[in-house]
């Protein structure tokens, strides 16, 4: 009896919202921790940019991840030009500059999407794709076009850097942007811990 009550009340604590506080739900049907959002989440403040044919990448300005975990979601705040469709890609790299996950294909932004949405959202993922807790890591963004419209603030120069390369067809192991940019784009990555 006393068997079936133990079990039975750590069946209550494992599908209670405090699951992730007790180790032995692990598997057990506790509750999923959250996913975790980080990068430039803001959509307010920034102006449209019509982007080049280019590879940009935060240098200096790295982003910390919060917890470990997959990674799901490589986006971008973007709109369309107006004229003809666009394409853009995602990747991340960690601060030695070698790649850990991209989007497996380009992201086409069509014409007629011509208000600041999150981008890439439902593009599927190719790499390790896994990121370690409390790590800075360097988000890319390549574009193919004029006709995608990035939402950009002002940075100092350095903090972002680019090369006049077309990485859409997909990125290269590891990467080193050479030029200096006075620009920052809005981007983020979404982790399951």
């Amino acid at each position: 009896m006393r068997k079936i009550f133990l079990s039975l009340l750590v069946l209550l604590l494992c599908f209670s919202a405090n699951a992730q506080e007790y180790d032995y739900c692990a598997g057990a049907g506790g509750a999923a921790a959250s996913p975790e959002t980080w990068g430039n989440t803001t959509t307010t403040g920034c102006s449209a940019t019509a982007t080049t044919a280019l590879a940009k990448l935060n240098v200096t300005a790295t982003y910390t991840s919060v917890s470990a975990g997959t990674i799901t979601k490589l986006e971008t705040w973007m709109k369309s030009g107006g004229t003809s469709k666009g394409n853009f890609r995602m990747s991340l790299y960690d601060t030695s500059n070698n790649l850990i996950c991209q989007h497996s294909a380009e992201v086409t932004i069509l014409s007629t999407e011509s208000t600041f949405d999150w981008k890439g959202d439902s593009q599927a993922l190719t790499g390790t794709c896994t990121v370690s807790a409390s790590t800075n890591y360097r988000i890319a963004i390549s574009y193919d076009s004029t006709n995608t419209h990035a939402c950009v603030d002002s940075v100092t120069s350095g903090d972002f850097q680019y090369l006049n390369t077309d990485y859409t067809g997909g990125f290269p192991a590891s990467i080193s942007p050479d030029t200096n940019s006075t620009t920052s784009y809005h981007f983020r990555v979404t982790v399951q811990p």
